[in-house]
């Protein structure tokens, strides 16, 4: 099936909730895809679905992806960033064939990372950092790459208490 091929106007593509597979070639050759962001759900994308998307620049997936097939984003010149939530994805052959300038982003210790670095791509991947209080209750959860700063850190109140800051131990921790 093919029914987006050749889309040339500029678009940004929001795959909804209930799509878990996207058809072989769906959205091949279609120049005006510059953007995807797939929401949680979508378990498989099948061979040639964005094959030469020649401006697509940014690819988001949802943790549930459990397959990329061959070729998916094969002659995407312009895909600059792919990031993938998923821990375990099965991909096939030259997924990013001829698309040299894709930097992935990915969880540690994941299938993509080894797909990274089994192909020689780019890749960096995210971890996240619970702020919790002493009673263990997460109060906040950011998202980072390696090597990113965590940046300003929540303040907690709470009447009758004096927040002394931040600590990487709920005791004997250093203070951040």
């Amino acid at each position: 099936s093919v029914a987006f091929e050749g889309l040339h106007n500029p678009v940004e593509l929001d795959v909804p909730k209930n799509v878990i597979i996207i058809d072989p070639a769906a959205f091949r050759t279609c120049v005006g895809i510059e953007k995807i962001d797939i929401a949680e759900g979508l378990r498989e994308i099948r061979f040639y679905a964005f094959v030469t998307c020649g401006n697509l620049k940014s690819v988001t997936l949802p943790s549930t992806v459990e397959s990329i097939e061959a070729s998916v984003f094969a002659y995407c010149d312009k895909l600059e960033t792919f990031k993938i939530y998923s821990k375990d994805v099965v991909y096939g052959e030259n997924v990013f064939q001829y698309s040299d300038n894709v930097n992935i982003i990915c969880r540690k210790n994941s299938t993509t990372e080894a797909y990274a670095k089994e192909y020689s791509i780019p890749y960096q991947c995210f971890y996240y950092v619970d702020f919790a209080n002493t009673a263990g209750t997460k109060v906040e959860t950011r998202e980072r790459i390696s090597g990113e700063a965590v940046g300003t850190l929540p303040t907690l109140k709470r009447t009758g208490y004096n927040f002394k800051g931040w600590y990487t131990a709920k005791t004997g921790g250093t203070k951040v």
